[in-house]
């Protein structure tokens, strides 16, 4: 997000929310993303077997809400937390379990959504290189947004343009409760083994690693556009909405992560590169505490050199574009 008024973006869609599934908003929507036992808990399986007997929660459905997202990446950060690891599988539908013999805290059907909010500077700071490439990072969708208006004095929406979004949305929602299977109809699968290639290709560098998950989150998409046009078939204007949402999340990460590279080191001293225009091999190895050797400037030479940032001129000085 960029500046101001996250926590007012949420009074809205909570209104329709509520409306469709009161329960749901007060009791399945929740903050404070800090431990992956804490997650487990709140959607925790039944256990007769623990002292007292748990009767554990009967729905699986929670929204982490987090205005504040730094500081889940933060916690990811301290030694023993596995939250990230949770946070995985969760997005994977695979049953959840912390990794000790002690606590018999499971659950076997998850549904989890994330909505973090968090600024450009702070994810570029926060969201370190194993987050990065353990798998973490791309199995969220990133959107760039800022507010774009000024409005002194706002209003609420009215009711009569909100009913008819509650009352679509209801339907909707029925309609998935009583869906099993949902398929894409001829054109739609023609587009889609067009499309397929391109979504699974090879990418490289950051940004390569964060959008690796391309196509099970345009297929999520589809699918979701097409529960709420109450359809158990996706047909070419689901695909393409979400192929559409997809590229702004794509553009979003491009712009947000910049030239990135996810190597820590290569990192440094490109930001440094790009204030100074040039850097030689001891002013390097004293970037870089001091501590590297010779191999490590040749590979960050050639990582730059590589992605066409940098060159390495006869003097052995890095020389940035």
């Amino acid at each position: 997000s960029s500046t101001g008024r996250k926590g007012q973006s949420q009074s809205t869609p909570k209104r329709i929310y509520k409306a469709v599934d009161e329960q749901w908003v007060t009791s399945r929507i929740v903050s404070g993303l800090s431990s992956g036992e804490g997650i487990i808990h709140k959607i925790r399986d039944e256990n007769p077997e623990a002292t007292p007997p748990d009767r554990g929660v009967s729905d699986k459905r929670v929204l982490c809400t987090e205005e504040e997202f730094a500081q889940a990446l933060k916690v990811m950060k301290r030694e023993g937390n596995i939250l990230s690891p949770i946070l995985r599988q969760a997005w994977d539908g695979s049953p959840l379990q912390p990794l000790t013999k002690t606590s018999p805290t499971k659950c076997n059907e998850p549904h989890l959504s994330i909505i973090g909010h968090i600024t450009p500077e702070e994810l570029r700071r926060q969201l370190n290189e194993i987050e990065i490439a353990n798998g973490f990072a791309n199995r969220f969708m990133w959107f760039y947004v800022e507010r774009s208006k000024l409005i002194a004095s706002p209003k609420g929406v009215p009711r009569d343009i909100l009913q008819p979004l509650v009352n679509q949305l209801i339907d909707a929602v029925n309609f998935g409760r009583s869906t099993t299977e949902v398929t894409r109809d001829p054109d739609a699968e023609q587009l889609w083994q067009q499309v397929y290639p391109e979504l699974t290709s090879d990418r490289f560098g950051l940004f390569g690693v964060i959008t690796q998950r391309a196509a099970p989150q345009v297929l999520r998409l589809s699918m979701i556009y097409a529960i709420i046009d109450r359809s158990d078939t996706i047909d070419l204007p689901h695909l393409r909405a979400a192929l559409a949402l997809w590229q702004y999340s794509e553009e979003s990460v491009k712009m947000i992560f910049e030239e990135m590279t996810g190597d820590e080191n290569v990192d440094l001293v490109l930001k440094c590169g790009k204030a100074f225009k040039s850097i030689t091999r001891g002013q390097l190895w004293t970037l870089l505490g001091r501590n590297n050797n010779k191999q490590e400037f040749d590979r960050i030479g050639t990582v730059l050199a590589a992605r066409k940032l940098a060159i390495i001129d006869p003097q052995q000085t890095l020389i940035f574009k």
